[in-house]
């Protein structure tokens, strides 16, 4: 089933896709972005592994990232506090590379909540805000002894900012942790009734396998669609930088051919002035 599936390729998946994955968030094409959205998405909802958050909450620690991905990676983590369930957070902890050292996945939250407070995007600081409001929820006593080491700045921000936006790409964080999309029941499945209702996760006739093989079609739909568009700006690239060298080469005759024009007629003039003499 899916947990087979997860603990076979967690390696690949946590340090190899994901990392990917975030990267594509912050491009500026939007079909990169949003797939790279549905794919990290994906991996928090089903991989519950430390490796696959050094990624997220290592940018959020160090201030000087990329502010754009400070700003996705701090909306990744409400989504890893929302989903996760508290006992896997508390136990988790993964190898920091900055450090060389283990860091605890608590310590890396209040770090991440520390830094994003006094960030120098309003989103991100309006994100700390939701993480440490989960963060207090699960953990009463770790957050009140957190709330005692901000600044003025930070508790001022913790206390005034105003909800994050809407997300950019749709990343719709759950509440809980959603159940794998079902596939369309064929002819003469589910309830009573024209077309019937896919069982549901537990419910009789629930088939993980179909439920897994369905997801895996939709993001297949979805990466294929921009490959597509990712061709098609490769090719439109192609015809750019083609055009260009067109245009840098014959800017370059027409300099060359003014250049010997210049040249020839001081020549012309110097041997009309040797014939006078």
């Amino acid at each position: 089933g899916t947990e087979r599936v997860v603990r076979e390729y967690e390696g690949a998946l946590s340090d190899v896709v994901m990392p990917e994955a975030l990267k594509a968030t912050a491009k500026v094409n939007a079909a990169m972005a949003s797939s790279g959205d549905v794919c990290v998405s994906a991996l928090i909802d089903n991989v519950h592994s430390a490796r696959l958050l050094r990624p997220i909450v290592e940018p959020l620690m160090d201030s000087r990232s990329n502010s754009k991905m400070r700003q996705g990676c701090s909306e990744y983590l409400v989504r890893v506090l929302r989903t996760w369930p508290p006992e896997k957070i508390e136990r988790t902890s993964f190898h920091q590379e900055s450090t060389k050292m283990r860091v605890d996945f608590t310590d890396a939250i209040e770090q991440s909540i520390r830094s994003c407070l006094s960030d120098g995007k309003s989103d991100t600081r309006s994100n700390a805000k939701v993480i440490f409001e989960l963060y207090e929820g699960l953990f009463p006593a770790r957050s009140d002894q957190l709330r005692a080491t901000f600044n003025k700045h930070q508790l001022r921000n913790l206390e005034q900012l105003p909800p994050p936006p809407a997300k950019q790409h749709d990343r719709g964080e759950p509440a809980e942790r959603p159940p794998p999309k079902r596939p369309p029941p064929s002819k003469g499945e589910g309830g009573g009734g024209a077309g019937g209702v896919a069982p549901r996760p537990g419910d009789e006739g629930y088939d993980e396998k179909a439920s897994l093989r369905a997801r895996v079609a939709e993001l297949s739909e979805k990466l294929e669609k921009s490959q597509e568009h990712l061709s098609h700006e490769r090719r439109r690239a192609r015809a750019l930088h083609k055009m260009k060298d067109e245009v840098e080469k014959r800017l370059s005759d027409e300099i060359k051919a003014l250049k010997e024009g210049g040249a020839a007629a001081p020549a012309a003039s110097d041997k009309g002035g040797g014939g006078g003499g």
